[in-house]
């Protein structure tokens, strides 16, 4: 299965699952989170899956091959007949990917007139083995099988007809060494942040979360999965959670930061209980109006006062806001004066050298004012994991701790992709902090130039006085 980007303002976007008999598809506005799902034991068929009403929608029988157990979004390049006009960016096809559990059998299914076409077998040595598949942005797919633990890679358009080859990425392992990692059914997915996700079953280890960097395979455990029963299926929701799908007939939502499970209860199909005990879940990618704009911490706060009649950077984005924003559980007010917690100068010149509350206070802040600039409302929409790095400001319950939330958010504000496995921050050389502020969806945003600090003065007072996020 595969999810796409880590934005998720207005958008269309559903999930898919994949399990033996039948196969669900996604509309493409909805009120309600809606999932493809593939259910067994043979011959597979297509359902739609509304998640708001919990009912399936019956689409097609693949005629391929009998039984899938392996389904994913993958996005394919855009047709030579899409458009006439060469000057015209033509779109990528919509399709599904699936896998068939006897021959390996790779097929594709359009989703504007879910027709199939076999584009290929797998090499022998993965027939029947794979139950694992996730795709990228780029439509390239990541496959296991459940017969190693090794992960591959393998593009659908090198596929001829007749095979699919496939290249050998890694063993999937985390850093104690290989066998912690039991790849043995369950399911992948690709998160907002480009990571590979995978969940285990109990069949030698415990059911499990995982992170796994795609180029090395190195996996990161998350944490145990409390489901009742082992799982077939992973997708994610639009708001950022999982979606799992259980051997007990059910569908769980799974958060990937904690790995906790809640239930969503069974499915229906023309009325009657739709067993989903079999196949796969995916997610078809979301599609973004928004492009993320950021600054560091350091700008917000040179640009938060008026000095020499510069205009007020800071404010204004807090007043584009709708006149506050609450950070840390803090209430940072437009107008807000230096003196008063809801001053935003009070979270972004305090000394925090050391107190590494005060620090992820500084980064939120900045944070939440660079997801205004974007046109983002709920900030953990375009910042993975500004929620629970805001609850573990706000109360000390988050689950990652504050050094490692501070790294994360500012690396964001810097314009930079995290890696979570070595804790480092590579800037991006096109990222958010190179986009203009003109080009935020607030007109009143638009300062071109961005001109020379404003706020130095201001900022040296707030650092100066006795308050803090701990009072004043």
């Amino acid at each position: 299965m595969s999810t796409q980007s880590p934005l998720r303002a207005p958008f269309t976007r559903g999930a898919l699952l994949a399990l033996l008999p039948f196969l669900l598809a996604v509309s493409q506005a909805f009120p309600a989170p809606i999932v493809y799902q593939a259910v067994g034991p043979g011959p597979t068929e297509l359902l739609e899956v509304d998640l708001g009403a919990m009912t399936g929608t019956k689409l097609l029988t693949f005629s391929y091959a009998s039984r899938v157990h392996a389904l994913a979004h993958c996005p394919a390049p855009p047709s030579r007949s899409a458009s006439l006009d060469p000057t015209c960016p033509r779109p990528r096809e919509d399709r599904l990917l699936a896998v068939g559990r006897d021959n390996g059998e790779v097929i594709s299914v359009k989703l504007a007139d879910l027709t199939e076409t076999l584009l290929g077998l797998l090499p022998v040595e993965l027939d029947g083995g794979v139950v694992q598949l996730a795709c990228d942005t780029d439509g390239v797919a990541y496959l296991t099988s459940q017969d190693s633990e090794d992960l591959y890679r393998m593009d659908p358009e090198a596929c001829d007809g007749v095979t699919c080859p496939v290249s050998h990425v890694a063993k999937v392992e985390t850093s104690t060494g290989a066998g912690d990692v039991d790849v043995d059914g369950a399911d992948v997915t690709i998160g907002p942040e480009g990571y590979l996700y995978l969940l285990t079953n109990g069949h030698r280890v415990d059911r499990a979360l995982f992170r796994v960097d795609k180029g090395t395979g190195h996996a990161f455990r998350v944490g145990s999965v409390a489901t009742p029963e082992n799982s077939n299926g992973l997708g994610m929701l639009e708001d950022g959670r999982f979606v799992v799908a259980c051997n007990d007939d059910k569908l769980y939502e799974l958060d990937p930061v904690t790995a906790a499970v809640t239930p969503l209860g069974s499915l229906t199909l023309g009325g009657d209980p739709l067993k989903i005990r079999d196949g796969d879940l995916a997610t078809i990618p979301v599609v973004s109006e928004w492009v993320p704009i950021c600054r560091p911490a350091r700008f917000w706060k040179t640009h938060g006062g008026d000095f020499g009649g510069r205009p007020n950077i800071t404010h204004a984005v807090l007043a584009a806001a709708g006149g506050s924003l609450e950070v840390c559980g803090q209430t940072l007010v437009h107008g807000g004066a230096v003196g008063s917690l809801e001053s935003p100068l009070e979270a972004l010149c305090v000394e925090v050298e050391g107190i590494g509350r005060r620090a992820l206070y500084r980064q939120l802040t900045a944070a939440a004012l660079n997801c205004v600039v974007s046109g983002v409302g709920d900030c953990g929409l375009l910042v993975p994991d500004f929620d629970t790095c805001n609850t573990q400001c706000a109360d000390g319950t988050g689950k990652l701790g504050v050094w490692e939330c501070n790294r994360r958010l500012d690396c964001f504000n810097r314009g930079g992709v995290y890696d979570w496995i070595e804790r480092t921050c590579e800037i991006d050389e096109v990222g958010c902090h190179l986009r203009p502020l003109c080009d935020s969806p607030h007109p009143s945003l638009c300062f071109d130039p961005e001109g020379p600090a404003s706020g130095w003065r201001d900022c040296r007072d707030a650092r100066l006085n006795s308050c803090t996020l701990d009072g004043c």
